[in-house]
């Protein structure tokens, strides 16, 4: 039996979220606030890039050169350059700019394999951009998150003060 395509990249974008979980989860256990923090906003991050993707690809459903499923916009270059966001904001350009090129080679791999258009991971790398620089956004004080409701999704702003 065949998965569809959305089962795919669901689960494909589970896989992604490990390492992030894991960094939050062992900078906790060893004590380590930077590492935790890194975690944190990679999970964050990921979390706010995979439903962005999601709802905008329930609203627009493009489908994919290929057929099928949605392809509008990639998730797979959404939450690349969530996290290479992230990572660049966290540590500088010289982990940025690595980060970066992987995340431009993940997002023209889904062109080159025909799974989506140019403008799909074009698309999908702003607004992992944005997801990232959200999770990053003014130091961990303002807390930005992605919550479902019974009429459909929104936002959470949270504001954790000064310290």
């Amino acid at each position: 039996m065949k998965r569809s395509s959305r089962a795919r990249s669901s689960g494909a974008h589970l896989f992604n979220s490990a390492p992030p979980f894991t960094t939050y989860v062992i900078g906790r256990a060893l004590n380590r606030p930077c590492g935790a923090r890194v975690g944190a906003d990679l999970v964050q991050a990921q979390l706010m890039a995979e439903v962005l993707t999601l709802a905008v690809k329930a609203a627009v459903r493009r489908t994919r050169p290929e057929g099928a499923g949605f392809s509008f916009p990639s998730g797979h270059a959404t939450i690349t350059f969530a996290s290479a966001t992230v990572l660049q904001q966290h540590f500088g350009w010289k982990v940025g700019v690595p980060a970066y090129a992987v995340a431009s080679y993940v997002a023209a791999s889904r062109v080159q394999m025909k799974r989506h258009y140019f403008s799909d991971v074009v698309f999908g790398a702003a607004l992992g951009i944005v997801a990232g620089r959200t999770a990053t956004l003014a130091n961990g004080r303002l807390l930005v998150a992605p919550i479902a409701t019974t009429g459909g999704a929104g936002a959470s702003l949270t504001w954790r003060g000064c310290c």
